[in-house]
């Protein structure tokens, strides 16, 4: 859902930008129970199209099963937030009608 998103479902701890020794910052014990308990299950995902993609906040799906939804993109490309073992599992995902490929970003997948 957008607006209600933390830190870690964009990669940041990759990114170092997390600190998990730092005493205060707002959302930190959701970003360090999250993290310390494994209990993420989606992350950001770089999707593409061979048409437009759909507005920020349309559900994406696979066999009509909710995957998540698109946070934002620019005209073929985007980025949306999915759960990862289901798109690591699905080849295409669908938005609105239009069909989509998704991967981990560079910033995570490495």
């Amino acid at each position: 859902m957008i607006d209600r998103s933390i830190l870690l479902e964009f990669g940041y701890d990759h990114l170092n930008a997390i600190d998990f020794q730092k005493g205060c910052y707002v959302g930190q014990e959701v970003t360090a129970r999250s993290k310390h308990r494994a209990t993420l299950h989606k992350y950001i995902h770089c999707v593409a199209a061979d048409a437009p993609l759909p507005p920020a906040g349309t559900v994406i799906t696979s066999n009509g099963r909710e995957l998540g939804d698109m946070r934002s993109s620019h005209g073929n490309i985007g980025l949306a937030v999915l759960r990862t073992e289901d798109a690591a599992l699905t080849p295409q995902l669908d938005a609105g009608g239009v069909t989509l490929r998704a991967q981990l970003p560079a910033w995570i997948a490495s």
